[in-house]
C-alpha cells in the first residue's frame, strides 16, 4: 500500500512538472492505481505535508536534470512561438519568456553550485573533526 502511494506521488510531482493538467493526472493516476479521482486530488492538495519528504528520496540529480530538461522544451517552444508570432505581441511575450527561462535556469544553478559546496563544507567539517582532514 505504501510502495503505491509512493509511486503514485513521485508520478503525480513528474507529470505535473512536465505541464499535464492536473485534470489529465488525476484520471490517469486514478486508472493506474486503481483509487477514486477524489483521492488523487485530496493526495494532490496536501502535497505540502509529503512533498519534501518526496524530493529526499528521489536522487536529487536525477530531479535537477528533470528540470532542466523541461526548461530546454519550453525555452524551444517559446523560440518557436517567437518566430512564427504573427504580431509584436506575440513575439514579446515569447521574448519575455525566454527571459524569464533564462533568470529561472541562472538561479537553479546558483542554488544547486550553494548546496554542493555547503554539502563538501559540511563533509569537511565532519572530516576535520574526527581528525581526517588535515588543512594544508
Amino acid at each position: 500500500m505504501k510502495t503505491n502511494l509512493l509511486e503514485r506521488r513521485q508520478e503525480c510531482l513528474k507529470l505535473r512538472s512536465k505541464g499535464f493538467s492536473l485534470a489529465y493526472i488525476v484520471k490517469e493516476l486514478a486508472e493506474k492505481y486503481e483509487v477514486t479521482p477524489r483521492a488523487i486530488y485530496y493526495d494532490w492538495k496536501q502535497r505540502k505535508a509529503w512533498l519534501q519528504g518526496l524530493l529526499e528520496i528521489k536522487d536529487p540529480q536525477t530531479f535537477f536534470l528533470d528540470i532542466l530538461a523541461t526548461h530546454k522544451e519550453i525555452y524551444k517552444q517559446a523560440v518557436l512561438e517567437q518566430l512564427k508570432a504573427d504580431n509584436s505581441s506575440a513575439r514579446i511575450g515569447a521574448l519575455n519568456l525566454q527571459r524569464k527561462l533564462n533568470k529561472d535556469l541562472a538561479e537553479m544553478l546558483l542554488y544547486r553550485d550553494a548546496v554542493d559546496r555547503l554539502e563538501r563544507l559540511e563533509e569537511r567539517t565532519k572530516l576535520e573533526r574526527k581528525g581526517e582532514w588535515k588543512i594544508l
